[in-house]
């Protein structure tokens, strides 16, 4: 089970979802929100990375916007989500990723990952389908109806 803190970036300071190993870490994640905030399945995603052997860590992003936006599954609930990512705009969860990948991902973990999301654009593995799909929600691409028949 994972831990609420703050974390400071350029853009302000702003909640986080912190989820920590037993032991020593593989390594670091961090964890992007969907338009619904981190919320109960962004903190379970979170907790399961850490139990996997990561340090994890969650940037609560529309803490610039209104703190403590955790929402549903609803249409109203979409329309709501999709309002608050318009009204928050990328340059502030840049920053944010930036403060959060020094807060918990070394360097390597950040690069592979990197590399991960730029050959995602192309002809790609199942991985690495699912890792574009799983960011697709805020900041990610559709992957094309081919690409996953192939």
């Amino acid at each position: 089970m994972g831990e609420d803190i703050r974390l400071k970036s350029k853009a302000g300071e702003i909640g986080a979802y912190l989820a920590t190993p037993k032991g020593t870490a593989k390594g670091g994640v961090v964890v992007i929100q969907e338009i619904f905030g981190v919320n109960h399945h962004i903190k379970a995603v979170t907790d399961k990375f850490a139990a996997d052997g990561y340090i994890a860590l969650a940037p609560r992003f529309f803490d610039h916007t209104k703190t403590g936006i955790e929402l549903g599954y609803t249409p109203d609930t979409i329309a709501e989500g999709r309002k608050y990512v318009t009204e928050l705009g990328l340059d502030k969860p840049v920053q944010d990723v930036e403060a959060a990948i020094e807060e918990a991902v070394p360097a390597e973990v950040l690069a592979a990952s990197l590399f991960v999301r730029f050959r995602s654009r192309q002809d790609h593995t199942f991985a690495e389908k699912m890792l574009s799909a799983m960011r697709q929600k805020f900041g990610g691409h559709v992957e094309p109806k081919a690409a996953a028949k192939k």
